[in-house]
């Protein structure tokens, strides 16, 4: 039971923290908060761009992704379908990287 309730809590929070982003940007450039990689942080336009970005696609990723892990949740045990899931989702959130960087890389080229 313990496992269900951290397989819940996981879910909760894939989907959750990129909905507040969403719905709260971090503003200004900052070593702390928001999509922090060198290449966001070299001009607010771009920083700006990836506040928006990111978490838009992380949100897509993340809720597919608990859709998978609730259906696996019902095929296989709670403690492999976290497992799974955990992966899964570094998955996910390593392709919205991937993704966040190459549309910033347009960016900075068709803005100059």
């Amino acid at each position: 039971m313990e496992v269900a309730r951290i397989l819940i809590f996981i879910c909760l929070l894939m989907t959750l923290l990129p909905l507040y982003f969403i719905y709260r940007p971090i503003k200004k450039i900052n070593g702390l908060f928001g999509y922090r990689t060198p290449r966001s942080m070299k001009s607010q336009k771009i920083w700006d761009a990836a506040q928006n970005y990111f978490p838009r696609i992380l949100l897509k990723l993340s809720t597919a992704n608990v859709i998978l892990i609730v259906i696996l949740s019902f095929l296989l045990s709670a403690p492999i379908a976290l497992i799974i899931g955990l992966g899964t989702w570094l998955i996910c959130f390593l392709i919205t990287l991937m993704k966040t960087e190459s549309y910033l890389k347009n960016l900075s080229k068709t803005n100059g």
